[in-house]
C-alpha cells in the first residue's frame, strides 16, 4: 500500500533530509535519523538539534517537508502555526499506513492487549455499543465481543484494530484499541464512526484473512455505512497536554 502511494518518489537518505530541513530554516538541526518506528512518527532530541523521523518520511513530499522544518523551528513553543503542522505531519496517508503495517508485522500469538485507562463504566459501554453495533450493522457475524480499550497514549491514531494468530495458526482478533479522547462530548459522532471502522477490520480479518485498508476492506465498510479511508485523517477534540483521560461515559451508541 505504502509503496503504491510512492512508486514515483526517490528515497532520500538522512543527510539528504537534513539539508532540506535546513535549507528551510530549521538552522538548529544538526542530524536527522530515519527509523521504523511502531510507536512514535517524530521527536526532537539533544535540546532539538536531532531529528528522530519514522523513515517514512525519507519520500516525503515538498509539503510535508515544508511542515517538518516548521515543527524543528518553533518547537517546544506549540503555538497555532506549530499544532497545525504536527497535525498535518499525523495525518499523512504514507506514515499513518507504514505505522499501521509495522503494527501488523509485530502481531504474533501469544500477544496480549496493551494497558486500558477505562473505567469499569466505560469498559462497559464499549462493550454494549460492540454488541450494538454488531448486531445492527453487521447482522452479528463478527465474534460476540473482542478485548475493548481505551489508550491514552494514542497521538496520531483514532483507532487500531490488532491482528495475531491464535495456538492452531489461525487469525484471531487480539483487540481494537481507541483514542481516549473520542470519550469527550465533541466526539461523539467520530467514537462510533472509529468503531465502526475498526470492526469492519475484524469482518475483513476474519472473513477474508486480511488487514489494512485494502480492496476487500473498503467493501466492507461501504456495506456497513462507514468512510473507506484511514479515519486519522478527522480532527477531534483533544484534552489538554498533561491531563488526565476524561472518565465520561455516553449516554447513547450513535448508530
Amino acid at each position: 500500500m505504502v509503496e503504491r502511494l510512492l512508486q514515483d518518489v526517490r528515497d532520500l537518505t538522512a543527510p539528504e533530509v537534513l539539508h532540506e530541513l535546513r535549507t528551510r530554516g530549521a538552522q538548529r538541526l544538526e542530524a536527522v535519523t530515519l527509523k521504523a518506528n511502531r510507536r512514535r512518527i517524530w521527536s526532537l532530541t539533544a535540546n532539538g538539534s536531532r531529528f528522530n523521523l519514522h523513515r517514512a518520511f525519507a519520500r516525503a513530499p515538498h509539503e510535508i517537508l515544508d511542515d517538518l522544518a516548521l515543527i524543528a523551528r518553533e518547537a517546544p513553543r506549540n503555538g497555532r502555526r506549530y499544532r497545525a503542522a504536527a497535525d498535518r505531519v499525523a495525518r499523512w496517508p504514507v506514515v499513518v499506513e507504514a505505522m499501521r503495517e509495522l503494527a501488523t508485522k509485530a502481531s504474533a500469538a501469544g500477544r496480549q492487549p496493551g494497558p486500558c485507562c477505562a473505567t469499569s463504566e466505560q469498559r462497559a459501554y464499549l462493550e454494549a455499543a460492540y454488541r450494538e453495533i454488531n448486531r445492527r450493522r453487521f447482522g452479528g457475524r463478527l465474534p460476540k465481543l473482542v478485548p475493548l480499550r481505551l489508550s491514552s497514549r494514542m497521538r496520531s491514531r483514532l483507532g487500531q484494530m490488532m491482528p495475531g494468530r491464535s495456538a492452531d495458526g489461525g487469525v484471531r482478533v487480539v483487540e481494537i484499541a481507541l483514542n481516549a479522547d473520542l470519550m469527550l462530548a465533541e466526539n461523539d459522532i467520530i467514537r462510533t464512526e472509529t468503531l465502526v471502522h475498526e470492526m469492519a477490520h475484524v469482518a475483513d480479518l476474519m472473513e477474508n484473512g486480511k488487514v489494512g485498508h485494502g480492496p476487500t476492506w473498503r467493501r466492507i465498510a461501504l456495506q456497513v455505512g462507514c468512510e473507506p479511508r484511514a479515519l486519522s485523517h478527522g480532527t477531534i477534540k483533544r484534552r489538554r497536554r498533561g491531563s488526565a483521560p476524561s472518565t465520561r461515559v455516553p449516554t447513547s451508541f450513535g448508530v
